[in-house]
């Protein structure tokens, strides 16, 4: 799961914390003033991972996991007791052979990246096998994961008089509030840059800076624009984005379930401007249809960019 924090530290790393020669966790507490009750969820897929209870890893177990940079991956454990940098007895996770991730620093098919630290690994029956920290993306044809297993994790707290409780995810949870809430997002500074360089880019960089926030709001709090969103897969549509976003080659499909992507971004252009504040309501206005305009024969998100930075024309 990931948090991004715009005005500072979520929180801060709790003691005990450990670092040795078998795990590598820590236990943070969230600042207060971020918000009373807090929801960890990740944009990058609208993939639930159940939780019930810890498991023995085995050699050849199918595994998965949700992580902040590569979202959900699909892997398989090739060893349980294995040698990772400088640790001893740690899980090995490679990439499934139907996977199509692939890590930044060389391009390799990977169940991880840098960034996904923290993420349990789930086996094919819903149990937390281990605790994802590192990996290895030089020595094999594919990017190794290494993890911790995830009873040592816990021994070591309750040795160290902080006992974890792991709660299984209850049967009648309400499946949108956990699955798909939306969280505001930084602009990737490279894609920030690219679009600075025109006039059209600029104003885009504008509006994502000043409407985020209402429009994710809106999206997870107002009944109308949720149903809205919920109803023409906008949770998909965000999924297969982020996965352009990761992957140059990844295809957007021009429609999920019978929905187009410009279906969906009129309904909620519309629904939005019905709901929003009077300066969302004049920027759907002035600027949607141009935006919307520019989705057709952008495959992948390199292609709108690129649209949007080729042409020198204003919106509006």
């Amino acid at each position: 799961c990931c948090c991004a924090y715009v005005n500072g530290d979520i929180g801060v790393i709790l003691n005990p914390s450990f670092d040795n020669d078998s795990i590598d966790c820590a236990i943070a507490k969230i600042n207060a003033g971020i918000a009373p009750d807090i929801i960890l969820n990740n944009s990058m897929t609208p993939t639930e991972i159940r939780i019930d209870g810890i498991a023995v890893p085995v050699i050849g177990d199918a595994v998965i996991k949700i992580g902040r940079t590569s979202g959900l991956t699909h892997g398989i454990i090739n060893s349980v007791n294995g040698p990772a940098s400088d640790k001893t007895g740690q899980l090995r996770i490679r990439p499934a052979d139907s996977e199509t991730f692939r890590e930044h620093t060389n391009n390799k098919k990977a169940f991880s990246d840098s960034g996904d630290s923290g993420s349990v690994i789930m086996n094919d029956t819903n149990q937390i096998v281990g605790l994802l920290w590192g990996g290895d993306p030089d020595t094999d044809t594919v990017d190794i994961t290494f993890a911790c297993h995830i009873s040592d994790v816990l021994d070591a707290f309750r040795n160290a008089s902080s006992e974890i409780e792991i709660v299984n995810t209850p049967v009648d949870r309400a499946a949108y509030s956990s699955r798909d809430l939306l969280m505001t997002q930084r602009m990737d500074l490279d894609i920030r840059e690219q679009l600075l360089e025109t006039e059209k880019g600029q104003i885009l960089v504008h509006l994502f800076e000043i409407h985020q926030k209402e429009v994710l709001n809106l999206i997870n709090q107002n009944r109308a624009v949720k149903v809205v969103w919920h109803r023409h897969q906008g949770p998909a549509f965000t999924a297969h984005i982020a996965k352009s976003f990761r992957e140059d080659n990844y295809t957007i499909p021009p429609s999920v379930k019978g929905v187009f992507l410009q279906k969906l971004l009129i309904k909620m252009s519309t629904v939005l401007k019905e709901n929003g504040q009077l300066s969302l309501k004049k920027a759907i206005e002035t600027h949607a249809l141009a935006l919307i305009e520019d989705t057709y024969g952008a495959h992948t998100v390199s292609d709108f960019i690129k649209k949007i930075t080729d042409r020198q024309t204003t919106f509006a």
